[in-house]
């Protein structure tokens, strides 16, 4: 998705965790949806911890930070597995930015799991975009 506003400004509505309430598409598709917050919220260790009667339980955090570039997060679903998040920001001009989100996992060797894993695109995926939307609006209106 490219985003009509600076790197550091696009950078740092993902860095602050607190900020995904305003794009997350996770948030929007689920009003169970409930988030704590224990301890910091931005950068390396930065968590949160969430309930929900339709996602169940589970957190994320950041793993690393390599402002304004790069972030990569952890994201553990109780009794589901876990994975990770992958973001680039990639500025394009003074003004522009790329951002790109990913998520890796591991299936297994199962043979359920493992056509599950080739179903992923078409699970995530939508969401994915729909947040990608949500924060290019946030970021464009923070510039």
């Amino acid at each position: 998705m490219v985003v009509d506003a600076p790197q550091r400004v696009v950078f740092k509505e993902v860095h602050e965790l607190k900020n995904w309430e305003k794009w997350s598409p996770f948030s929007a598709a689920d009003p169970t949806l409930k988030v704590a917050y224990n301890g910091t919220t931005v950068g390396i260790g930065g968590r949160y911890d969430w309930t929900s009667e339709n996602s169940g339980e589970g957190y994320l955090e950041i793993k690393e930070s390599n402002p304004p570039n790069s972030l990569k997060t952890y994201v553990a679903f109780e009794g589901q597995g876990d994975g990770y998040g992958s973001w680039r920001f990639e500025p394009m001009g003074d003004n522009r930015t790329k951002v790109t989100w990913g998520f890796d996992t591991e299936f297994g060797l199962n043979p359920l799991q493992r056509f599950m894993g080739l179903m992923m695109d078409r699970f995530l995926g939508p969401s994915y975009e729909d947040g990608l939307k949500r924060l290019k609006e946030v970021s464009e209106q923070a510039k």
